[in-house]
């Protein structure tokens, strides 16, 4: 399905990842009946790691990618549609069967056709689990709202767009910023309500050792090429995690 894979390194609290052309599957066996056994926690993580890989492949400053926006839409609309449906019966096929093909497509790297995506929320998430071992997409649900939160001013309009495709928000009367910043606090509450944490303190994480974890990112995407829709220094990853708290 995807060539990567991450490696941790405890003593240096550093996470790679890794792939290449070679080690890119040449076909994939994709049976919904094998996820059957997949714990709700573990259930819920997948689909908030499939969301968070459509977001980062959706953020970017390339123009004229009106087709990639729509199969964007189409992903993230259907695994809310489905989500809450499938976590009161983890054994429906139809539903394991919609959610395994919407991760498959939320992570083949079909969704940035002609471009790269951002990749600073998952580059920040690995900081942080390269130094606590929390579940990846546990600390993406709590790190990538207060990433929209901080880029949102860097183009409010795509922000805007993407939420009104997202879920049901009254326009009326509001800004392409208040409608944004809506759309960002009910992706909060819809992961919150599928049962992932939403603050780094959920973890017992405190500032501690924010610092370190801001290094280990900003390090990462000085040289890893992320940040593709904003830059972000260590300043930047550091009132990041604060705001996670």
């Amino acid at each position: 399905m995807n060539p990567d894979s991450v490696i941790t390194n405890w003593e240096t609290n550093e996470k790679f990842v890794w792939g290449s052309n070679v080690t890119h599957p040449r076909f994939s066996i994709l049976d919904p009946e094998n996820t059957f056994s997949v714990p709700e926690n573990q259930t819920v993580y997948g689909m908030v790691d499939m969301m968070s890989h459509v977001f980062e492949q959706y953020f970017h400053n390339v123009e004229n990618t009106p087709l990639q926006d729509r199969m964007c839409f189409a992903v993230l609309q259907t695994v809310i549609e489905t989500a809450p449906k499938l976590l009161e019966d983890l054994e429906n096929y139809k539903h394991r069967e919609t959610i395994l093909y919407a991760g498959t497509i939320a992570l083949n790297g079909t969704l940035q056709m002609g471009y790269f995506g951002d990749w600073a929320s998952h580059t920040m998430e690995h900081a942080v689990s390269a130094v606590y071992d929390i579940p990846h997409a546990g600390g993406l649900a709590i790190l990538f709202p207060n990433w929209m939160r901080y880029t949102l001013d860097t183009n409010v309009d795509r922000f805007k767009n993407l939420m009104l495709n997202m879920f049901d928000i009254d326009t009326e009367g509001k800004t392409d910023k208040e409608i944004a910043l809506e759309g960002i606090d009910k992706l909060s509450a819809f992961w919150t309500s599928l049962g992932a944490p939403s603050r780094l303190a959920d973890y017992d994480i405190g500032e501690d050792k924010l610092e370190l974890i801001a290094d280990i990112a900003a390090k990462e995407m000085e040289y890893g090429g992320f940040g593709n829709f904003q830059k972000l220094n260590k300043d930047d990853v550091l009132a990041i995690l604060k705001a996670s708290l």
